[in-house]
């Protein structure tokens, strides 16, 4: 929920009232709920459930409450001026509690583990100042294989350090590694409850580091006594957002350990005589290897030199090629000649008095390069560039995150050896890292204006333009990169910015109402026009969009077509969500859904003089979420937009084995916003209701007669203890009907929070083992049941079971 709240004219602050109530406001929350802002304790609700924040600046804030181990809730709002209404209700809900406290995983191990770590450790953090959060109880430590969407449970084989550490506990000659994959992402996901109940969860990538990096950095030929000691030397892990450095030894050698299977980027600069020398290059990494990282001068860029060279060492356990793989090069050659198909590169408007680029990748492991230079008279002050990228491994390979992960670069190198623009990226990150791949497997056009005014100020200036790109893995599916440098081209052009949302959500991710209905929140693209034009010398007349499915602009998918909204001087907003801003209702059958992926086309017509120009711009690949099918059964409140939004594949899942379930809650918010529980980001994972309820009216009631019937239990009650098996035997037989499935990576359940009589994990006690734990001792109710390890218990999960689906075997595709 996201609400505007208004300080008083003129504040820089606002006084803010915390209302805080139990399920859709029908039990008060009373005294002792804990309120925080922004991740941050500030205190706890009086009798009448109310907490007053004395003062909170303007901006986004995020309010949250939490009823220890019960129930917890988050709201989102914004403080504006002026105002009226300072009040916020939080509602709380055991779907809460892990909006309210977020944290961020800390480790010399993240995100990169080396193969021989036997001490793995990480903090749990505050987000903002990295400050660690202490600890008192570790709930749940999950490691999801990417590779083949399992789920593995390492909650056991942690321990709490000092308070704020967490550190992987093992027997002798074992190691977490071990259990991992060497060549693939991992999700590491942990839980852990502070000394106020409160549970804490990050999420964070682990690549596993097996490979050894033995480098030399090698002078330019046009100046051999370049200095090559103690030179910084800098490894990027494209993709991961993460770098590691090192220094040069009087020799110029340098070492790398751990490197994950990954493309990697070098860089290097050393400075002599007013001129700095640069080595820069891009490599994948699966083996130990010999780098050779040779510096570069201006004169050795304008001859397109290659600055580096990859020589593999043999690396043990390393296989070279097997038979899989050699299969299926041959796979991707045969369908490569079957589909006779080229992604066509997008034409780049001439620069005036510029110069161009063109590098396509050819043979394997093999670096294209393409340079040129540019004379830039005295008194100029930026130059523009525009490049784009496209690539034959996309959209297949790239979004299967396949290990023909091709690779480019493109830089723009002063005449002294100054970098004024420098990129390198490998394919697979354009999922996630700008520049993004569109649906027509490009970039689209990008522009960047360079700042050459220091350059000429006394007299001319020479810029060199040069780029490369390499095929990975095999010799065909090639990428290419070309480029412009040099004054800006009078041609209109138009880019997308970024894309809008009214409430935050997963950005690519969006909701589509049956036919004939409407979204409850917006959600649309930013345009950017290019220099020399502006909103003022380029008017937008008309804009139309259409919706597509897999690569195709699906038959009168027209979603909106109208006038865009001016933001600032050169920016324009397009709405592709139904309802709003946008007259139209949706026109997309989605029972069932026709297509996880997506892309938005659009026309834009411009008023440029007295003629009219039409762009066509196409949007990166997105994914859509469709209504729930309708049979499906629900309890529990329904939040603002729907909280029953689903992927095709959790779509198609739940026709299937709707039979198997009891009655859903949540599944993800409009446009994947967050509904306070873990995962529900996406579309697969699944609240429902317990099996056998003793009060059916809601999961809160129900927990609590859970609670006090396990309180009777403790006190000698032979009924109370009857009503919790039957109870019991109902959960575990639904649970491990669901867990049995193949396309269930994980069911997380009850745990139990310590309460009068009752300590920590008193449920999970009685669901696993058929034992109470209460102060006072064990209480055998009955002989308890081996459980498939896919059940696991969850700390503020006690009011539903979730169900996370298997992202690898899920029909997402198209």
């Amino acid at each position: 929920m996201s609400i505007s709240l208004l300080a008083s004219a003129g504040a820089a602050e606002a006084s803010i009232v915390v209302r805080t109530a139990f399920e859709a406001s029908t039990i008060p929350a009373g005294a002792g709920v804990q309120v925080y802002v922004d991740g941050e304790k500030i205190g706890a609700t009086a009798a009448d459930g109310r907490f007053v924040i004395g003062s909170l600046p303007v901006g986004t804030h995020l309010i949250g409450a939490i009823a220890p181990g019960l129930a917890g809730g988050a709201v989102e709002i914004v403080v504006k001026n002026p105002t009226q209404d300072r009040g916020v209700d939080v509602v709380l809900t055991g779907e809460g509690l892990g909006s309210v406290v977020l944290a961020a995983l800390k480790s010399e191990n993240i995100p990169v583990v080396p193969l021989t770590t036997t001490d793995f450790s990480a903090s749990l953090v505050d987000p903002a100042t990295g400050k660690a959060r202490p600890i008192t109880k570790i709930t749940s430590v999950t490691v999801e294989r990417t590779v083949s969407g399992e789920i593995l449970d390492f909650t056991a084989g942690f321990e709490i350090v000092n308070g704020t550490k967490l550190r992987f506990v093992a027997p002798a000659g074992v190691n977490l590694t071990q259990y991992l994959d060497a060549d693939a992402r991992h999700v590491l996901k942990v839980e852990a409850l502070n000394a106020d109940g409160a549970l804490l969860r990050a999420t964070q990538n682990l690549w596993i580091g097996r490979s050894r990096i033995s480098g030399s950095l090698l002078p330019p030929g046009s100046n051999s006594g370049v200095p090559l000691g103690n030179v910084l030397v800098t490894l990027d892990f494209l993709g991961t957002g993460a770098s590691v450095t090192t220094r040069t030894d009087p020799n110029g050698r340098f070492t790398f350990n751990a490197v994950p299977a990954l493309n990697v980027a070098f860089s290097a600069q050393s400075p002599s005589n007013s001129t700095l020398y640069s080595g820069r290059g891009v490599a994948f990494i699966d083996r130990n290897v010999e780098a050779r990282l040779r510096l570069l001068g201006p004169s050795e860029y304008k001859a397109g030199g290659a600055p580096l060279t990859i020589i593999p060492i043999a690396s043990p356990g390393v296989p070279s090629a097997s038979a899989a793989d050699v299969a299926e090069r041959a796979t991707r050659l045969a369908a490569e000649k079957a589909s006779g198909a080229r992604a066509t590169p997008v034409a780049i408007p001439a620069a005036g008095g510029g110069v161009s680029i063109s590098a396509t990748s050819a043979q394997q492991d093999a670096r294209v390069v393409s340079v040129a230079s540019l004379d830039v008279p005295k008194g100029t002050a930026s130059v523009t560039l525009t490049y784009s990228v496209t690539s034959r491994e996309y959209p297949v390979y790239v979004l299967g995150q396949s290990k023909y992960n091709d690779n480019w670069d493109l830089s723009v190198i002063s005449g002294q050896g100054k970098p004024l623009f420098q990129i390198a990226r490998n394919v697979n990150s354009q999922v996630s890292l700008d520049p993004l791949w569109r649906c027509d497997s490009s970039t689209g056009l990008v522009s960047t204006k360079l700042d050459v005014s220091a350059l000429t100020r006394t007299g001319r200036a020479t810029l060199i333009l040069t780029g490369s790109a390499m095929n990975v893995g095999d010799s065909i599916l090639p990428t290419t990169v070309q480029a412009t440098l040099g004054a800006s081209s009078d041609v209109l052009q138009a880019t997308i910015a970024d894309i809008y949302e009214e409430i935050p959500g997963t950005k690519d991710y969006f909701s589509i109402p049956q036919k004939g209905r409407k979204n409850s929140y917006r959600k649309g693209f930013d345009f950017k026009i290019e220099p020399p034009y502006d909103l003022s010398s380029a008017r937008i007349e008309s804009v139309k969009a259409q919706i597509g499915f897999g690569t195709a602009v699906a038959t009168g998918a027209k979603i909106f077509q109208g006038k865009a909204t001016a933001i600032g001087t050169d920016m324009f907003r397009v709405p592709v969500t139904f309802g709003g801003d946008n007259p139209l209702a949706s026109p997309i059958v989605g029972a069932p859904p026709p297509a996880h992926n997506m892309c938005y086309y659009f026309t834009i017509n411009a008023k440029v003089g007295g003629s009219t120009k039409t762009l066509q711009i196409v949007s990166p690949l997105v994914h859509a979420l469709w209504t729930l099918p309708s049979d499906v059964p629900r309890y529990g409140p329904r939040a603002m937009g729907g909280d029953g939004w689903v992927s095709k594949g959790g779509y198609e899942w739940l026709k299937t084995n709707v039979a198997l379930l009891s009655r859903v809650d949540d599944i993800s918010g409009e446009h994947g916003r967050s509904l306070g529980g873990s995962g529900h980001e996406d579309g697969v994972a699944i609240d429902i209701a317990h099996f056998a309820p003793i009060d059916a009216s809601s999961g809160l009631k129900n927990y609590l007669a859970l609670t006090a019937l396990a309180q009777r239990v403790r006190d000698g009650d032979a009924a109370a203890a009857a009503r919790l098996v039957a109870w019991a035997n109902a959960e575990r037989a639904g649970l491990s009907g669901l867990a049995s499935l193949s396309g269930v990576a994980e069911v997380r359940t009850v745990f139990g929070a310590a309460t009068t009589g009752l300590q920590s994990g008193w449920l999970w006690g009685l669901l696993r083992y058929g034992v109470i734990i209460s102060s006072g001792g064990i209480v055998y109710v009955d002989g308890g049941i081996a459980l498939n390890d896919k059940i696991r218990p969850a700390a503020g999960n006690d009011l539903r079971h979730h169900i996370v689906l298997n992202r690898k075997q899920l029909a997402n595709t198209p």
